[in-house]
């Protein structure tokens, strides 16, 4: 049975990334002038403003910033790879990402190793919204 005021208006529940996510990754691959080319992520304020300005009203909203641990950077893209995300080389030319480069990235991310492992900082958006009838 569907709760009084379902009808005729709509619900969704969204979770989504916010623009901290991989902060570690995206500062070494800079450092080492590496453009990863991942997807732009917005900020928890920002992507409030955005479902505001869409016609949606947030009944619930969260930013929560979680940090995992890998044992090095190949096990870190494998879990990128393993939800979707991935990264497009294409169109940067020959050489691109030459072993030297990887290595550096390589080492620039090592100087980020605690005791745990290599840290990857996740942000996720948590919303329950609904359209006003």
């Amino acid at each position: 049975m569907l709760a009084a005021g379902w009808w005729g208006g709509g619900r969704a529940v969204v979770a989504t990334l916010g623009a901290q996510t991989l902060y570690e990754l995206r500062a070494c691959a800079q450092a080492v002038a590496l453009p990863l080319q991942l997807l732009p992520m917005r900020g928890f304020e920002d992507t409030q403003a955005a479902l505001r300005n869409a016609g949606l009203g947030i009944t619930f909203a969260e930013a929560r910033l979680v940090t995992e641990y890998y044992p090095d950077v190949t096990a870190l893209l494998d879990s990128m790879r393993a939800i979707g995300a991935g990264n497009n080389f294409a169109g940067q030319g020959r050489g691109f990402l030459a072993p030297k480069r990887w290595a550096a990235l390589l080492a620039a991310y090592a100087q980020k190793r605690t005791p745990e492992g290599l840290p990857a900082t996740w942000e996720h958006h948590f919303f329950v919204l609904h359209k006003p009838l």
